[in-house]
This record gives structure tokens, C-alpha cells and sequence, in this order.
């Protein structure tokens, strides 16, 4: 029999407050308690940020950055968050952004994306413990926020949410302005370019196509079908150009595309596995140092694959209705649950990447895989179709109440005592059996509380009922909180990062900023290098304003990659690759770039094992924590402006140039040629940047394969070198190039 749901319209209310509060509760130690989101949160993002807001409020454009790799397509980088609105109001805020205020807007894509959630239960139906069941699982799931750090992965995973709810709204009531918001929302899923976007493009057409399917017993009428492909083209039209810029850095970066081994390097571990059923299998996740799992040094070998990117976890409740109701009772199949039952699957088997032969079928057959690597992402997509099919599931009980049938309860326990077998053979195997006692404690407990209450649940009625369910929903709630929040994993003291912040009130900061406002005798700011100063000090130039060669980004120019620093460098330790051009930093290349400073977190000859004893000039040692830090100068590095005979020999064509005006993406220089001459700045050659003379358009040229040039004839000229990435020639030239042309250099 039906069970009609026991709540009025008052009841999605009355979830939505509950799902605020245990947002609150979860989010309390970074709200109230003093803590932010590490790693790359504050290392990479909270820079990037930075960064906007000092352009935003300066008046200058924030497409090309000076400040990051010597120069940077911040415009083209899918992590500067320029096309990121939810984090506009923090740019809007002033030009310093605190780490606090980042956070807390971070956050609330968690809040946000729970709500959205609880709409589409709304709108599909079901009852509401059912649909705040799948907005806990859903903002609370493992991968989403044991890997807070990575900021724009949870923009994506709200849009995903916001995106199923409108999607569903369009297909149940259809609408014109319905399918525009399912596209503005789907548009601006797509515009952060990341793996996760990408798969949660394929969740979405999965769920559309199970709607849609002719024997799916779901039909949307074909007038609600008009608004969908409406959306989509509004979509493209707001993540057309982005999407174009990437792939046109992409052509020329250091990673066009990922081989198979490359793709698929950062595959889920199956040991893994064993985290979707125990949060603290491998050892506490608020504790460093106590960790055994794949990836560690227990396991021999390089899995190079983070802690926290496997993790899984999605609660109890989940576990118990999947084995309970889902196989026990056989209705993972039912059309309700099915589309979840499968995304849940095949998103489980995408993440396990080279571990199956599947993933490599993918890869060589679907488009799009070869530009994204570390499958392990998929646990994101896993974990919010586990939370749906938990909120499906959950109605389909509540509403239809079956029993266990025989073949259902047999799987149910052969699946259990697998799952018990495995994990203990994991912890004999590695020695830590005895460590399994409190964690397999802790998912027995809440799995038999959650299993007790809910058996309870479907056979009453009334206040009873309600009262039980309140207590299922707050159970799961406290079981993902006290699994998740406040880790070492998503959880720091800001001391650590208050560098990116306040850089100032640092001395080695302070130091390299002064000397950074000097400029070379051609009127531009020299330029740095730090090397070993640390993880948080990695993109130190884009938080403060310093001109830095190196930085902390997976994306570079292939030039910079080859000739200057390899093999993705970066520069929190103190383990310097040199390129084929600068091999050194006593090089010509090293002087070309107007390298004037070097700040190491260890004596310069332990970095530049080649570097002559005189090469550079100690200037400082500054203590920093229980370390010091030495400060070199290059005293032969060179003017960005040069001029060079048009011949290639001879002497200098003229007196030194000036740089009239320098910005973030125009520089005019004044350079008086006595024969016909070339022009080189030392800024990095890229498409979308254009030179006229004397306000005439002229060829720009890369000179030593990265530096851009334009040659001059005799006399004053006025050089205007300008950033123009939106220009539709540019656009253009790069759709020419994404398609296999030559458009772009």
C-alpha cells in the first residue's frame, strides 16, 4: 500500500532548516573556530583570488598576470576563478580578501548545493526524511569534503546540484524561463573546466536520458523537451569562450592532452574501497602520521595518489539502505532508484581507473578523458549518486514498505562477510588487524542504530513515525559530521598561511617586494624567484604583487616547461630543474628573463650544483620560523625592453628603450631605432597579444622561442604591446587551432 506523506508544504520548511543547522554544525570550526581550509585551498586558490581583487580594485584587467610563471593566461587557466561568480563578492569585498571571508563563501556551495538537493526531492515527489536524507549524504559525502582544499571541485558539485534541480523542474512543469535557469546554472557548472564538471555533465545527461527514455515509465512530454535543448544552448553560449581559451592554452601548455598512463596514474586503490563502508579504516583522518592505506609507505611502491582523494565515505544510513532495502528487498532496480543504482556504478568503476579494463575502453572511445587525469575524481559523482539513490530509496520504503526476500537476503550476507573478510585481510596484511577494533566498532554501531530505527520506522505511523525518521536524519547527520569535519585533511590554524594574507608583516616578504618596485633601466620591475620557502609561499608573487618566475600551478606554457624550468616544477622545495635555455642561474637566459633576485631556502650552490662561486651576490639571510632564508643578486641581469640589429650582428641599433607605461596587459614602449632594429621584450609571447608602431599593426614575432618582438625601422617609434584575448581574431585563431588548423602559433 502507498503511504501518503505525513507533512504538509511546511515540511520542506522544516528540512531546510534542519539541513541549515547541520551545514552550521559542520562548517562551525572554520565559521566560529578558527580554523581555514589548507593545502591547496590557501597554497593555489586563495592567491588566484587575491590576485582578481587587487586588478578588480586597481582598475586593471586580470586576464594576464605578471606575477605568476613570469607571466600568465589567467584569462585561459580554469583555476583563476575569473569566470567563478560565487566567489566574486569576496573580490568585490576589497582589494586584500581575508582567508576567513574566502572560506566562509566556500562553504556555502555546501549549504547551497544541500538546498538544491532537497528541491529536487520536492519536485520528484518524495518524502521529505527522504529528500533531507539525500541532502545530508549529498553536501556531507566524503570526497567532497575531506577534499575541501580543492575549491573549485565543490563550485562544480554545487552547480551539479543546483543543475539536477532545475533540469527536474523543466521536465515536470516545462517553461521557457525554467529551461534559461537550467541552462545559466548548467553554463556556469561548465565554465570551471574541471574533471569533476566534466563528469557531472555525463551524471546530468545520464538522469535526462532516463527521464526521457520511452520505456522508462517516467515520458516527459515532448513540449517540456523544448525548453531542455533551450538550456543547452544557453549553456554553450556561456561557457563557449572559456572552454575555447582553455583548450587554446592547453595546445601550447604542458599538457595538451594525457596519455593512458598519465590518465589514469591516480587511479582509486581497490584496498580503497573498504573507506565506503569504515571512515577510519586506514587510521584517523584527524591525525598526521597514523595513516597505513594505499599510497603510504606501508604499501611499498608510488600509487601517487593523496589520502584524501580516497576516500569514499558516504554514511551509514546509505550503506544500510542499499544492503537493506536496495538488495535485501531488491529495489535498487525499481526506475526510481535505477538511474542512481547505475551512475553509483559506473562512477565507482571510472574512479577505480587501470585497475579494470574499463577505464581504458573509455578512454580510447568517449572524448574528453585524455584531457583530465587522476580517475579518483569520480568518487565526487560516486558519492552524490550514493546520496540519491539513499534519498530514493528512502522514499521507496516509506512509501511502499517490502520485505527481504530470500535471494536478497542471502546477498546481503555474502556481501557483509566479504566486506568484513576483506577489510580484516587488509589490516593482517599490513600488520594493523588490531587497529581495525574502533573504527569497525563505530560502523557496526551507527549501521545497527540506523538499521534498528528505520525497521521500526516503516511500521508505524503518525508523530511515531516522524519522531523516528527525525531521529534516523539527525543520527546520519552526527555520523558525517564527526567523520569529516574539522580534519586534518580540510582543517588548519591560519598561522600557517598567514603569509598569503598579511604578506607584509613578513620580513622576507617585505624584503622582496621593495627590492621587486626597483626597476631595470628600462623602466620595468626586476624580476624574482623564490625556491624552497615552502608550500604556502609557493604562489607568494600573485598574494603579493612581486613579479615571480615560478609559482604553484599544474598548468604551464610548454616554452616556459621546456626552456626555463621542467617536469612540472614548483618551488616549495628547494629541488630546482633547470631547462635547455636556462640551465643554470648563471645563464643567458637567467639574465634575459631580468632575473635580479633569488631568494632560497637553503645556500644557493645546494640549489645550482653548476653555479660559478661568484655568480651572484648574498645580499641578506633572514631568519624565518627555525630556518633562514638567503636573498641573492644577479647583477647581470637585463633590461625587459632590448634592441637588437634587424641583422642579427652588430652593434646596438639605438639607445636603450623605455617603457612608458607597464600593466597587466598592455606595455608601451619608446624606442628610438638609428637602423632598422628589433624590438624584444621580455615578457612571454602568446596568443591574443598584438604590437602596433606608431599605431600601425605589425607582426609579432617570438623571439628565442618564448619572448615577444617586433622589428622597427629607423627612427622614434612608439610601441604598444596589448592583451586583447577576447578579440575575435584571437577567438578565432584558436577555434581554427581546436579544430586542427594552424590558428594558433
Amino acid at each position: 500500500m502507498i503511504r501518503p506523506d505525513p507533512f504538509p508544504q511546511g515540511g520542506y520548511r522544516l528540512a531546510a532548516v534542519f539541513i541549515a543547522t547541520a551545514w552550521l554544525v559542520f562548517c562551525w570550526p572554520w565559521l566560529g573556530g578558527g580554523q581555514i581550509i589548507p593545502h591547496d585551498a590557501k597554497n593555489h586558490f586563495y592567491p588566484m583570488v587575491r590576485f582578481l581583487a587587487l586588478a578588480w580594485h586597481s582598475g586593471e584587467s586580470p586576464f594576464w598576470s605578471p606575477y605568476h610563471f613570469g607571466g600568465f593566461p589567467m584569462v585561459a587557466d580554469p583555476q583563476s576563478v575569473i569566470f567563478t561568480p560565487s566567489f566574486w563578492p569576496a573580490v568585490l569585498a576589497g582589494p586584500a580578501p581575508s582567508m576567513r571571508l574566502v572560506d566562509a563563501i566556500h562553504l556555502l556551495h555546501l549549504l547551497v548545493m544541500g538546498l538544491a538537493i532537497l528541491g529536487f526531492a520536492r519536485l520528484r515527489g518524495w518524502r521529505v526524511e527522504a529528500g533531507a536524507a539525500a541532502a545530508i549524504c549529498f553536501m556531507l559525502s566524503g570526497a567532497l569534503t575531506v577534499r575541501l582544499e580543492h575549491l573549485l571541485m565543490t563550485v562544480s558539485m554545487m552547480w551539479l546540484a543546483v543543475c539536477l534541480w532545475r533540469l527536474e523542474a523543466v521536465l515536470t512543469h516545462g517553461g521557457i524561463w525554467r529551461g534559461i535557469a537550467f541552462g545559466v546554472a548548467l553554463g556556469l557548472m561548465l565554465i570551471d573546466r574541471n574533471h569533476v564538471a566534466y563528469l557531472a555533465a555525463w551524471f546530468l545527461g545520464f538522469y535526462w536520458l532516463s527521464r526521457s527514455w520511452p520505456g522508462s515509465g517516467q515520458m516527459v512530454p515532448l513540449r517540456n523537451q523544448t525548453p531542455v535543448i533551450l538550456g543547452g544552448i544557453t549553456a554553450l553560449c556561456l561557457a563557449a569562450i572559456p572552454i575555447l581559451l582553455l583548450l587554446q592554452l592547453a595546445e601550447i601548455s604542458n599538457r595538451p592532452s594525457f596519455d593512458y598512463e598519465g590518465a589514469s596514474l591516480q587511479s582509486l586503490h581497490p584496498a580503497a574501497l573498504a573507506t565506503l563502508f569504515m571512515v577510519d579504516i586506514f587510521g584517523p583522518l584527524d591525525r598526521a602520521g597514523a595513516y597505513w592505506g594505499p599510497a603510504s609507505h606501508a604499501w611499498g611502491g608510488q600509487f601517487f595518489v593523496h589520502r584524501g582523494m580516497l576516500h569514499g565515505y558516504v554514511g551509514a544510513l546509505a550503506l544500510v539502505l542499499i544492503l537493506w532495502h536496495g538488495i535485501g528487498a531488491g529495489r535498487l532496480w525499481r526506475r526510481e532508484a535505477l538511474v542512481f543504482t547505475l551512475l553509483a556504478i559506473l562512477f565507482l568503476i571510472y574512479a577505480l581507473g587501470h585497475y579494470t579494463p574499463v577505464f581504458e575502453w573509455l578512454y580510447d572511445t568517449v572524448p574528453g578523458i585524455d584531457l583530465f587525469r587522476r580517475p579518483a575524481d569520480a568518487l565526487f559523482l560516486f558519492g552524490a549518486s550514493a546520496a540519491l539513490l539513499t534519498g530514493a530509496l528512502m522514499n521507496d520504503m516509506l512509501r511502499a514498505p517490502s520485505r527481504l526476500s530470500p535471494v536478497g537476503s542471502l546477498a546481503v550476507l555474502v556481501l557483509t562477510i566479504s566486506g568484513a573478510v576483506f577489510v580484516g585481510l587488509l589490516g593482517a596484511k599490513q600488520g594493523h588487524l588490531a587497529d581495525l577494533g574502533l573504527p569497525a566498532a563505530r560502523a557496526l554501531a551507527y549501521s545497527a542504530i540506523l538499521l534498528a530505527l528505520l525497521i521500526m520506522a516503516v511500521r508505524v505511523r503518525g508523530t511515531l513515525q516522524r519522531s523516528l525518521l527525525a531521529a534516523i536524519l539527525l543520527i546520519s547527520a552526527v555520523d558525517l559530521i564527526t567523520a569529516h569535519s574539522n580534519i586534518r585533511l580540510n582543517a588548519s590554524l591560519p598561522q600557517f598561511y598567514d603569509q598569503l594574507e598579511t604578506p607584509a608583516a613578513y620580513d622576507h616578504i617585505a624584503h622582496l617586494a621593495a627590492l621587486s618596485k626597483a626597476t631595470d633601466p628600462s623602466g620595468a620591475p626586476w624580476r624574482v624567484e623564490t625556491i624552497g620557502l615552502g608550500a604556502s609561499s609557493q604562489n607568494i608573487g600573485q598574494a603579493a604583487g612581486i613579479e615571480a618566475l615560478l609559482g604553484y600551478n599544474p598548468i604551464r606554457l610548454r616554452a616556459f616547461d621546456s626552456l626555463i624550468a621542467p617536469k612540472h616544477q614548483n618551488n616549495a622545495s628547494a629541488n630546482r630543474r633547470f631547462g635547455t635555455a636556462m640551465t643554470s642561474y648563471d645563464s643567458v637566459m637567467a639574465d634575459q628573463l631580468g632575473l635580479r633576485y633569488i631568494m632560497t631556502g637553503k645556500p644557493v650552490e645546494k640549489i645550482d650544483r653548476t653555479l660559478p662561486q661568484d655568480a651572484l651576490q648574498e645580499v641578506a639571510v633572514i631568519p624565518y620560523l627555525d630556518q633562514n632564508f638567503h636573498l641573492y643578486e644577479n647583477r647581470d641581469a637585463k633590461p625587459r625592453a632590448v634592441l637588437l640589429p634587424a641583422t642579427g650582428s652588430g652593434a646596438t641599433p639605438g639607445p636603450q628603450p623605455r617603457i612608458t607605461r607597464y600593466t597587466n596587459v598592455v606595455v608601451e614602449v619608446s624606442a628610438e631605432c638609428t637602423s632598422p632594429c628589433r624590438l624584444v621584450l621580455h615578457d612571454f609571447a602568446y596568443p591574443g597579444w598584438t604590437a602596433t608602431a606608431n599605431g600601425v599593426p605589425v607582426p609579432l614575432v617570438i623571439q628565442d622561442g618564448l619572448f615577444r618582438a617586433v622589428d622597427l625601422s629607423v627612427g622614434q617609434n612608439e610601441v604598444t604591446f596589448t592583451f586583447s584575448p577576447l578579440a575575435l581574431e584571437n577567438l578565432q585563431a584558436a577555434l581554427i587551432g581546436v579544430l586542427g588548423g594552424e590558428g594558433t602559433p
